[in-house]
């Protein structure tokens, strides 16, 4: 097999590894399509590999996320049934550096308990609530944002709270 360039983050990596570990973006291993969600088979060439449900089976939480100027949204996929237990396999996204982390998608608390306490070290971290039409922060290491306080969609559709 030969190498692809991973137009997430311009690392060359194997295709037989089939997702850049940097930034968890999927390439198809025969005709390079590349998806940002999880690929579990090829549209374009028709590829299906029995390895890649392998690792999909080993890791039922997977995250897509939207970078903005301030800060960046991770949705949580849960593709089946998860016990605590799965915690130990997670494979987590980089914490992004000099920016907030807002956490969407359904989980139980406890999946938000531990990514809330894995993204700490990030400028902030809230939690999406759309019952409030946005996100409530939850942690916070810089003065103009405070635990308790709601960036609204309007301020998450503009991608910047500063």
């Amino acid at each position: 097999m030969g190498r692809v360039k991973c137009p997430g983050c311009e690392r060359e990596f194997n295709t037989d590894f089939i997702m850049c570990e940097v930034c968890k973006i999927w390439v198809c291993p025969e005709c390079k399509e590349v998806n940002s969600r999880v690929l579990r088979y090829c549209k374009k060439c028709g590829y299906d590999s029995k390895k890649l449900e392998e690792v999909l089976s080993e890791n039922p939480v997977s995250f897509s996320w939207l970078k903005k100027e301030d800060f960046v949204i991770y949705e949580i996929r849960i593709e089946e049934a998860i016990l605590p237990d799965d915690i130990k396999r997670l494979e987590l996204p980089m914490i992004p550096v000099g920016k907030g982390v807002i956490l969407t998608g359904r989980a139980p608390i406890w999946l938000y308990g531990y990514l809330i306490h894995y993204f700490h070290p990030a400028r902030f971290v809230a939690t999406y609530d759309p019952r409030l039409g946005g996100a409530v922060v939850v942690a916070s290491h810089i003065k103009d944002v405070s635990p308790g306080d709601l960036l609204t969609d309007d301020v998450l559709d503009r991608g910047r709270i500063f």
